[in-house]
């Protein structure tokens, strides 16, 4: 099998605990991008992810797909895929955020946006390197807005009925449990295997001949979609389950260097791997 996509999420698979890409791992992306195309596919906004596509030549990485999907674009800037969510279908969700103590948060033009000061919200805020900015009137901004993608977090169970409530509304919206601690929320019918689909058209390239790797469950539709889905060894087991095989690695590893060898070697998938 030779692969010509090779698409890899940020945040608990590539970055290590700093939020860094390990110099090893930098070696080994710019020698699978002389084989395939290296996509960076995150959950963070284009502007949380463009400092790891400006470490790398020109030509390295050459799509990011961010926002779970919903903003995607070339290296160059140009958008291959986007969708929008109604600012004003969210105003009856962020207070029923508030009512379960839940945070509602977004990013915009380079920062993150919330209702609410907390100590979560700080966090995330310091996660993505970005300024935080509270929000003292949420209607008069949400409405005629359009996001890409909004963020909960919170204590696990309360995140949880917020999730389910979320659902039963039957909005346009795609919820997410990334994590017991966070919801990702994108437009209805988009996430990181969407985005995936249309660059693999776009490009002409056949399922069979992708290859992507994920931690979380917002990576479930790349995995998914892809030919070859891999989960990370520190990924829960409902991921694990997703992806066709879980990788003997995780995210304060080598990674990259094991998709070299997969790349150039694909039998030894089954030795560096396992179901």
């Amino acid at each position: 099998m030779n692969y010509r996509i090779i698409a890899i999420d940020l945040d608990f698979t590539l970055l290590n605990d700093q939020h860094r890409i390990h110099e090893k791992n930098q070696e080994a992306l710019k020698e699978l991008a002389k084989i395939a195309t290296v996509v960076f596919a995150s959950g963070r906004p284009i502007s949380a992810m463009l400092p790891f596509l400006q470490i790398f030549p020109k030509g390295t990485i050459k799509y990011l797909i961010g926002s779970n999907g919903a903003h995607s674009i070339d290296e160059e800037g140009n958008i291959f895929y986007e969708a929008y969510i109604d600012g004003e279908i969210l105003l009856p969700v962020y207070k029923e955020a508030e009512n379960r103590d839940v945070s509602f948060h977004f990013f915009h033009e380079g920062a993150i946006y919330s209702n609410t000061d907390s100590i979560i919200v700080r966090k995330d805020a310091e996660f993505m390197e970005m300024p935080l900015k509270i929000v003292d009137n949420m209607d008069e901004m949400l409405t005629g807005m359009h996001l890409h993608k909004f963020h909960s977090m919170g204590d696990p169970l309360k995140l949880r009925g917020f999730y389910e409530w979320l659902r039963a509304q039957k909005l346009p919206l795609h919820p997410i449990l990334s994590k017991p601690y966070i919801m990702e929320v994108p437009p209805i019918g988009v996430d990181k295997g969407e985005a995936l689909k249309s660059l693999a058209a776009y490009l002409g390239v056949r399922r069979r001949e992708i290859l992507a790797v994920g931690d979380s469950f917002n990576d479930a539709g790349m995995l998914r979609y892809a030919g070859t889905g891999l989960a990370m060894d520190n990924a829960p087991k409902g991921v694990k389950n997703i992806a066709d095989r879980t990788l003997y690695v995780n995210h304060e590893q080598n990674l990259a260097e094991i998709l070299l060898e997969i790349v150039l070697e694909p039998k030894k998938l089954y030795s560096l791997s396992y179901k």
